[in-house]
């Protein structure tokens, strides 16, 4: 499984982009430039930095993650978010674009609020499935949680860092209004906890 931390070596800010491009396997200055845009709608690439911020942890012992990027001066990554942000207002003052600041919540929010519950729906009914399929359970871990352990128990029958899962939930909840919240409540009375004789389990 691979894991998603943050890179203190490659930071601009908290180094979430040098993190997530690693992990990703891409360059950072894309992960940098598409968050600073995200930023422009309505602010919400802010709030998902803080929530990666604290959901993302430090990466311990001596970095060896490769950011092509940042050895290159922060100049070009300013000079490409100036210039897209830039292009966009110009196009507004001529309608070109129809761009509204805080429009981008009433959106999340149109469009996120039914996502939440068809996406929960899904990843139980595929749970289900895949535990008809093989021998692995779908279980809430008391350990590597954070919460009610819903995430981690994803994260680890899917093969895929609870992180990743965490901060998408973390921002499925601000963006929906509360209602991914209710989903999350819901998978967790759904999703059995570990049993202390169950294998893996530690006290």
């Amino acid at each position: 499984m691979r894991k998603l931390y943050k890179v203190r070596q490659h930071r601009v800010i908290d180094g979430v982009c040098a993190g997530v491009a690693d992990y990703l396997g891409i360059d950072a200055l894309w992960v940098r430039v598409g968050w600073s845009l995200l930023a422009l709608l309505g602010g919400i690439g802010i709030i998902a930095y803080l929530i990666a911020m604290y959901i993302f942890p430090r990466k311990e012992g001596a970095d060896t993650s490769q950011d092509t990027t940042f050895g290159q001066p922060r100049l070009a990554i300013g000079g490409i978010v100036l210039l897209v942000v830039g292009l966009i207002v110009f196009l507004r003052l001529f309608g070109i674009v129809r761009y509204d600041f805080w429009a981008a919540w009433d959106v999340a929010w149109a469009i996120l609020w039914p996502l939440s519950l068809i996406g929960g729906g899904v990843i139980l009914v595929l749970s289900y499935w895949r535990q008809t399929q093989t021998e692995v359970k779908l279980r809430r871990h008391r350990q590597d949680r954070m919460l009610l352990g819903v995430c981690s128990a994803l994260g680890q029958f899917y093969n895929v860092d609870p992180n990743v899962i965490r901060f998408i939930f973390a921002l499925t909840i601000i963006l929906s209004r509360g209602i991914a919240l209710i989903v999350y409540a819901i998978m967790a009375l759904l999703i059995p906890s570990e049993e202390p004789t169950e294998p893996g389990y530690s006290s």
